[in-house]
């Protein structure tokens, strides 16, 4: 669909689920500092919700708060630019 890369923009949609230990992997992906994985724009993280928090009727407002409160943890502050919404929402 994109075989140049000029359009494709990687997105980690799942941050919360990364499996223990692979942090360092996808921090260097999220910087788009890993050799295997380099895009022309780059990659971002988001966190939405999961199904039992969309079932109990958890806002699209409530969802991007805790999705912020979630990146701000320490262990994403090297790629802070590239994790949330709403930096994916302000590079699109």
């Amino acid at each position: 669909m994109d075989p140049d890369g000029r359009r494709t923009v990687g997105i980690l949609t799942k941050a919360d689920r990364l499996p223990e230990g692979q942090e360092a992997t996808w921090m260097k992906i999220l910087q788009n500092q890993h050799e295997r994985y380099q895009l022309l724009h780059g990659y971002f993280a988001v966190k939405n919700p999961g199904q039992p928090e969309l079932d109990e009727g958890l806002s699209n407002k409530e969802a991007r708060k805790k999705e912020e409160q979630f990146f701000r943890r320490k262990r994403w502050q090297a790629a802070k630019d590239r994790c949330g919404t709403k930096q994916l929402r302000d590079c699109l």
